[in-house]
């Protein structure tokens, strides 16, 4: 191995922070600058493009959407916007996960599984709002959690692809 790749891979294993999940707590946020200072962290660092995004946007939305800081020992660690989209798709009490972001020293430690499973205790996330090369690269891992690809009908690059959960119930199909 190469000295470059060797100091990289030290930098990433130092990175890494070992975490007991049952520790990661969520606080629900709907402070607009806290929203878009997280959106703005989740669009930076995307590796795809993303709609266009602005405080703007975000102000108009406020009202379809709940969000989540993910703390850890009291750390903020990450954020989670979850979007209503019952009448989109025409079933009651459906939620989208819109956003994830998890800072990167804590990442690929199972927080976003724990948050996917813990939120789904109390609400219907039954959909991931996702880029579609993104949803086909994890599919295993969205998988395990029981969601599935697949288009919305009206599909285009705005609306965007969607996981599906198991348990969802629609009417009429996707």
């Amino acid at each position: 191995m190469n000295m470059i790749a060797d100091g990289f891979l030290k930098e990433l294993n130092k990175q890494k922070t070992d975490i007991d999940l049952t520790e990661i707590d969520l606080h629900e946020t709907s402070d607009v600058n806290e929203n878009n200072e997280w959106m703005i962290k989740f669009k930076n660092d995307y590796a795809y493009k993303t709609n266009s995004f602005s405080k703007h946007i975000l102000l108009l939305n406020m009202h379809k959407q709940t969000a989540y800081l993910i703390k850890y020992k009291n750390k903020t660690i990450g954020y989670i916007r979850l979007i209503k989209r019952g009448k989109v798709f025409k079933a009651e009490n459906v939620l989208s996960l819109d956003c994830v972001y998890i800072d990167k020293e804590y990442r690929k430690q199972g927080i976003y599984k724990h948050v996917i499973q813990e939120l789904n205790k109390y609400f219907n996330v039954y959909l991931i709002h996702i880029e579609k090369n993104e949803a086909l690269k994890h599919y295993k891992f969205f998988n395990s959690l029981g969601f599935y690809c697949g288009f919305n009908k009206n599909y285009n690059e705005y609306n965007g692809y969607y996981l599906y959960h198991k348990n969802i119930k629609l009417e009429g199909g996707v």
